[in-house]
């Protein structure tokens, strides 16, 4: 999975462990995904994550 997809599950709210069991990843293959997002985008906070893709469409992530 890509980071962008775990990024806007983030941003809709979802949790680590939430994100995971979407994903069938093991939520803390989520926590070093979303650690490394972080680190990319010289941010430490799901909300800064959130607030800097407030734009973003996530439709496509709400459906599934």
């Amino acid at each position: 999975m890509c980071e962008k997809e775990e990024s806007a599950l983030v941003c809709l709210g979802y949790t680590k462990r939430e994100i995971g069991a979407r994903l069938n990843i093991s939520p803390e293959t989520v926590k070093d995904r979303l650690e490394s997002t972080l680190i990319k985008f010289n941010i430490t906070k799901r909300t800064e994550l959130r607030r800097l893709f407030a734009n973003w469409d996530f439709s496509a992530w709400e459906q599934a």
